[in-house]
């Protein structure tokens, strides 16, 4: 319903989760899940930005169901908090999606 009355004219991007059960929030609204995303991508041809539980291992899937960019929190930083555990975590993220760019990217020119 929020997405459906959205001011669309006047948003440059759509923010929606949680995707998934999401332990950065006190309390959290319910996970709305994968297939809610592949619906929502319908309703809209601004970017889709996902949030919410995203991991390393579930960002190939949440992009694969139509979002265009991923919001982590947690997952980009776990412990231990340094910055060199934080630069790991960056080149890996970006490795990981860049991947699941380059599947995407295959399927649809396959279709």
């Amino acid at each position: 319903a929020q997405l459906a009355a959205a001011p669309f004219e006047s948003l440059s991007y759509v923010a929606l989760g949680p995707i998934f059960g999401t332990k950065s929030k006190e309390k959290p609204d319910p996970d709305v899940g994968l297939e809610n995303l592949r619906a929502w991508r319908k309703l809209s041809r601004l970017p889709l930005v996902a949030i919410g539980g995203i991991t390393l291992q579930t960002a190939p899937a949440v992009l694969e169901a139509g979002a265009d960019f991923v919001s982590i929190i947690s997952a980009l930083w776990p412990a231990p908090y340094t910055l060199k555990a934080f630069g790991h975590q960056i080149d890996t993220w970006l490795k990981t999606l860049q991947a699941a760019h380059q599947a995407h990217s295959k399927k649809d020119s396959a279709s």
